[in-house]
């Protein structure tokens, strides 16, 4: 498991690290000014999950999903969302 979670971590920061170098090759912004990051996928922070819960994407396990999942053990673990 560490292997792969260590070849995920490596494989993303070279393609971000790709996606940067296009923006300077092309002279685009990094971000926008005065614009939440990720705006476009319409977040805007709404739903049954707060940003300060740590809900920065859809599909990301919150800081309150982690504690659950932390405090439980055998097959409670096991079903926590």
């Amino acid at each position: 498991m560490r292997r792969l979670a260590y070849d995920i971590a490596n494989t993303q920061a070279n393609q971000r690290g790709m996606m940067l170098g296009w923006l300077d090759l092309w002279g685009l912004p990094k971000n926008e000014s005065g614009v939440e990051p990720m705006a476009w996928m319409g977040m805007g922070g709404s739903g049954d999950t707060s940003p300060l819960d740590g809900a920065l994407m859809p599909g990301m396990a919150t800081k309150s999903q982690i504690e659950e999942l932390r405090a439980a053990s055998g097959r409670e673990a096991e079903s926590c969302t």
